[in-house]
């Protein structure tokens, strides 16, 4: 048998096509920008008008706490109740060096709202002192030099909230706990500790230089007519 006879036949292998490159996708063309965006000014601007019977008149009253209150600052109403602040003129107004010039209490505008609210709030505030009330306490008549000095420091104590019947209501119906008040020994009202006077000169309200009569004692006044 020759070896041209005795040779096996080859497998053929196919040859594999090469796959097409896919091109890249044609480019769309960009959408047009849009214009910027502006938003007018009198969008911006308050509308005091629409809020006119929130605000209405407010004139200068004479606010603080005495110096026998037990926190620096009694908080009612959204506002401080301070027991003193501090009125700063710059260096530049004090001849080169900056002046600080304590006064009793502080001086700002009320609202009838805010009257309002100081008239439904305050009588669900008390004063938990944690002892009996000492003598001759710096309080009514007392100056800024009898607060500032270290032996009238007032008795200890804090703030309490009495809560409303509604409140508890409210509270107990959304399974929220709510402890009810019950009178301490030494409680007092929040009304004996601070003041509230309405300036005599509304034109240039002023502090007065000792510290005044509290709301137990002496109300307070609104100019106009409250209704009820």
């Amino acid at each position: 048998m020759s070896n041209t006879e005795s040779q096996e036949p080859q497998a053929t292998i196919p040859k594999l096509e090469k796959k097409k490159r896919r091109g890249r996708p044609p480019k769309l063309p960009k959408p047009p920008r849009d214009k910027p965006t502006h938003i007018p000014g009198s969008d911006l601007v308050s509308d005091l008008h629409k809020h006119e019977r929130v605000t209405g008149a407010q004139y200068w009253y004479w606010v603080g706490a005495l110096p026998s209150c037990p926190t620096e600052v009694l908080y009612l109403a959204g506002m401080g109740f301070p027991k003193m602040t501090e009125k700063v003129i710059p260096a530049n107004k004090a001849g080169g060096k900056t002046q600080r010039i304590p006064r009793v209490g502080h001086v700002c505008k009320l609202n009838m709202d805010t009257v309002a609210m100081i008239r439904k709030q305050l009588p669900q505030i008390v004063l938990r002192f944690l002892e009996a009330p000492r003598e001759n306490e710096a309080g009514v008549g007392a100056t800024l030099d009898e607060y500032i000095d270290e032996n009238n420091r007032p008795r200890k104590g804090y703030p309490l909230t009495i809560p409303t019947a509604e409140e508890i209501r409210t509270r107990r119906e959304t399974t929220r706990t709510i402890v009810p008040y019950s009178r301490g020994e030494h409680d007092e009202p929040g009304a004996r500790y601070i003041f509230a006077q309405l300036c005599s000169n509304q034109t240039h309200p002023a502090a007065g230089a000792v510290y005044p009569e509290p709301l137990e004692t002496t109300g307070i006044e609104w100019p106009e007519d409250m209704q009820e």
